[in-house]
Order: structure tokens, then sequence, then C-alpha cells
């Protein structure tokens, strides 16, 4: 997501440069745009070197993070992963995929994974997609981590997506605890049991808080549930990311367009590097039918005042 903004960016520059040359206005030379363009290209290829197989990851046990959408879920993998794997947005329902990690752990080593937030009535074929990945892969982990909102001040969703949840090895975490006074959080947290029935972790992806206490926990739940990974016999690194094929292949040809719209631009050919840069754009976000050309002029008229 993150190079994807880098290029709407860099190709509403380019855009305006070639559609607004009669204005005074320099919106953006050559060698920059290029060199600009060689560090998103840097970034899928570091993306894609430091990956890992499925075929890594597939005998360790699976910890699922599950919950409703925008629960934090996004932001706990990417923190207890040390990297960002999800997309994360205060948007409902942003990640679609099931997105897996490998995590390392004390004396053992799992794969992590988060996927699309729960829904109770999907409104859309894609969130009937995403809904029946998620049960299926919750249903088959060693562990879930639920995770409920804790500056919220309802969890009736919360309390009905728990029950499309069909697992006892389960460990309930309060997301977003640093949105919540600390005089107010020991509170917070008495509601939750109340409600729920069990403990909670007060956790903040944001500060840190709690997540040492929550790997301990996972480590000890795996252990006393399954037949842990064993680190010394692992040949990839730890934490990496797992990408699928079809992911693989994306991020290559996303890295390939960009890398060949870098070199059109130091040959001068601008409307060509514009085009390979849309197909680059295109490619990291799955889209067919998003309107580009009104996200450039958006971009444009944001920035710039052009015409008065």
């Amino acid at each position: 997501e993150k190079v994807r903004v880098e290029l709407m960016d860099c190709l509403s520059l380019i855009e305006a440069g070639m559609d607004f040359s009669g204005e005074d206005i320099e919106f953006i030379d050559a060698d920059e745009a290029a060199k600009r363009l060689d560090g998103m290209s840097g970034q899928l290829r570091r993306l894609l070197n430091g990956s890992i197989s499925y075929e890594a990851v597939v005998d360790l046990p699976a910890v699922g993070i599950a919950g409703a959408p925008n629960a934090g879920k996004s932001s706990l993998l990417n923190k207890l992963l040390g990297k960002e794997r999800s997309i994360v947005s205060a948007q409902r329902k942003t990640t679609r995929d099931v997105l897996t990690g490998k995590m390392s752990l004390d004396s053992c080593e799992c794969v992590l994974f988060d996927c699309a937030g729960l829904i109770l009535e999907p409104q859309t074929i894609i969130d009937e997609l995403a809904q029946t990945a998620a049960i299926e892969a919750i249903g088959n982990a060693a562990v879930i981590l639920f995770c409920v909102d804790a500056s919220k001040d309802t969890w009736a969703e919360d309390s009905a997506i728990r029950r499309l949840i069909r697992s006892d090895a389960l460990i309930a975490a309060a997301t977003k605890a640093d949105l919540v006074a600390k005089d107010k959080i020991d509170n917070r947290l008495g509601d939750l049991k109340e409600l729920f029935g069990f403990d909670f972790s007060a956790i903040s992806s944001v500060k840190g808080d709690g997540i040492d206490v929550l790997k301990k926990r996972i480590e000890t739940l795996l252990i006393k549930t399954s037949t842990v990974g064993d680190k010394a016999g692992s040949s990839e690194a730890s934490h990496g990311v797992a990408l699928t094929v079809r992911h693989k292949q994306v991020v290559t040809r996303a890295a390939g367009h960009i890398s060949e719209a870098a070199v059109e631009l130091r040959n001068g050919n601008e409307e060509v590097a514009a085009m390979l840069i849309r197909a680059a754009y295109q490619e990291l976000g799955g889209i067919e039918h998003e309107n580009v050309d009104e996200r450039i002029l958006e971009n444009i008229f944001s920035r710039f005042c052009i015409g008065k």
C-alpha cells in the first residue's frame, strides 16, 4: 500500500507535467522521478528476497488472529512479526486475503495469520468469499487470538462474532488499549471479562504494550495444545513473510513495470513511463475498475493552483 501511494504521487506529477506543460510550474523532472521509481522497485524486490515459501511453514502450528472488522488485527500482526505485512487502515474490511508470516518465539516457531474481519452479514460476493476463507483458516488454527477493540463503548457485534469462532484454545486481546485512559483500562477489562467470560490482555500495537506477555501466552498455549516447530531445524529467516505464488507474481510484475518506467523516463519517453506506472499501480491493488484518471486529477488539483 505504501508503494501504491508513492506510485500515485509520482504518476500524478508526471501526468501534470504532460497535461499542463503551458503552466509556469515545474512538477517533477525526469531524473528525480526515475530515482523515486528506483526506490520503489527496490522496496518490492527486497520484499521478494526476504519472503519465505509456504513449503517452509506448512508443518508449523498456526496461530490465527480473528475478530470484527477494524478490531486492530492487522496492526497486531505487523507488531508481532516486526514488519508491515498487512494493510493498516481506519476503513473497515481492508484486509481481503489471509495474510501469513512465520513468527519465532523463545522455544518454538509458528505460522501467524491475519484474515478478513468476520462479518455478520456479508454484503458482497467478495465479503462472502473472504468470510469463508476466514472461517476455514480459523478452524485449522492451533491457537486463536481473539481481538476486541477496547476503545469501543459496546461489543454486541464482537459478542456475536465470538460465537462464530469454534475454538477452546483462545487468547483474548483487548486491542487499542492506548486509546483508553489509564485509570479506566482495568474497568474496561472487567467489562470485557463479564461479557465474554474470560480474561483479556490489554494490548497496544502502537506503543508495544503487552506484546511480550502476549507472545509468552501464545508460546505456552502452543506447547500445551500442539506439536511446535523446532527453531533449530529452521533453514529460513524467522519473522519472514510467506507469500503465495500469486502474490509473488504480482509483486514481480509490478517491480518490473516500475523498473521499465524508470528507464523510459531517462530516455525521455514520459507517456510510456506513465503507462507502465499505471500498470504497476493496478497490479499492486488487484484493481480492474478503479478510476485512476480521477485519482490523478484529484491529486494534482489538491496540490497545485492550475488554470487560475
